[in-house]
């Protein structure tokens, strides 16, 4: 396996106002799971690299690997197997899980008297979907016309969200069956429910039925439809990753972490991705190992809205001025990149 040690290395710089929680627990290497063996993965090269087994990595392993491709998915959390992700009320145990979860903060903020906000992140195949609430909501469609993307507008994206559906109360408006993404409403009942409903419809709030229903305004009260099937979570490992691992072109690794994308410059074509270097949770520390694309291949970050840009930066992609103040040779200036990030904090409280 091609590998080296680095020595004094510097890391560079992480999302400017996100660190890791002081209260996350070690990772032992009990938790790590090979999915399947890959022990050198050096050896073969690949027409697309995964960099994130979360949601949208999970997704792309299955669409990517249905043909010939040759796949490999780099992903620095253990399986998503556990029963503590498989049952949707776990979550609260799942909120700074020492091994299902990043366990990252903001800097202290001024907005909420100097403390920090806690950044709830997955931390397995699966990603986010293995820990969130199993909420299922699309947004409004003013959010993605706002943007003017071409491919992109609320037609564009609602038809691959009807593709992409099953929802379990059959053919709706706004609604597909037959998809991969399992959808159904909550199986659990409490009587708080309609005194709730009750209360919103006093203080003159409308009804709404249907959340994800884009023919009414999204403002009301209702019960949200979750991604779940027969009352267990159904995340995007369980849904897309798990059914195509087995496929022969398909190779996935966990406790693997990405450190740095590899470049390289030609006169034809510029400066392009030639692969990925990452480390094992099984490897001797500072051991770093390479995974290289084949001809025309492609690196696909999937590696979430905290980590992707970091490892951009990383590698020497983002504002240039910031890069060289932590050492590290500028690929692409792109002061966007590490900026400008958007985000709900997870709070929980009781009454």
């Amino acid at each position: 396996m091609q590998s080296h040690v680095l020595q004094g290395s510097r890391l560079g710089p992480g999302p400017q106002t996100v660190r890791p929680s002081q209260s996350r627990g070690r990772v032992s290497r009990a938790s790590t799971v090979r999915v399947q063996a890959a022990s050198n993965p050096a050896t073969d090269k690949y027409d697309y690299i995964i960099v994130g087994g979360g949601s949208a990595g999970c997704v792309l392993a299955n669409k990517l690997s249905a043909g010939e491709k040759r796949v490999l998915v780099l992903e620095a959390g253990p399986s998503g197997d556990s029963l503590e992700i498989a049952v949707p009320a776990a979550i609260t145990r799942l909120f700074k899980h020492p091994v299902f979860d990043w366990g990252l903060s903001s800097t202290p903020q001024s907005t909420t008297e100097g403390r920090e906000v806690y950044l709830a992140r997955g931390r397995a195949l699966g990603g986010s979907s293995c820990t969130n609430a199993t909420l299922y909501t699309r947004g409004a469609p003013s959010d993605y016309d706002s943007w003017g993307l071409e491919g992109w507008s609320s037609k564009d994206v609602m038809d691959w969200f009807i593709k992409a559906e099953n929802y379990s109360d059959g053919p709706a408006p706004y609604h597909g069956v037959g998809g991969t993404m399992n959808v159904e409403r909550p199986r659990y009942d409490n009587p708080m429910h309609e005194e709730f409903f009750r209360a919103c419809a006093a203080a003159g709030m409308p009804a709404n039925p249907d959340f994800n229903n884009w023919s009414w305004p999204q403002a009301g009260y209702g019960e949200f439809q979750v991604t779940q099937r027969k009352g267990e979570r159904a995340d995007m490992y369980r849904m897309y990753l798990k059914p195509a691992i087995n496929r022969g072109n398909l190779k996935v690794l966990t406790g693997t972490r990405t450190t740095k994308l590899h470049f390289e410059k030609s006169t034809s074509s510029g400066t392009r991705v030639a692969g990925v270097e990452f480390t094992q949770a099984e490897s001797v520390f500072g051991e770093r190992f390479s995974a290289t694309l084949a001809p025309g291949g492609e690196v696909l970050m999937c590696a979430g809205t905290v980590h992707t840009p970091h490892l951009l930066q990383l590698s020497g992609v983002g504002a240039a001025g910031s890069l060289r103040e932590h050492g590290i040779d500028v690929v692409a200036d792109l002061p966007g990149v590490g900026a400008n990030l958007q985000d709900h904090p997870a709070t929980l409280w009781a009454a």
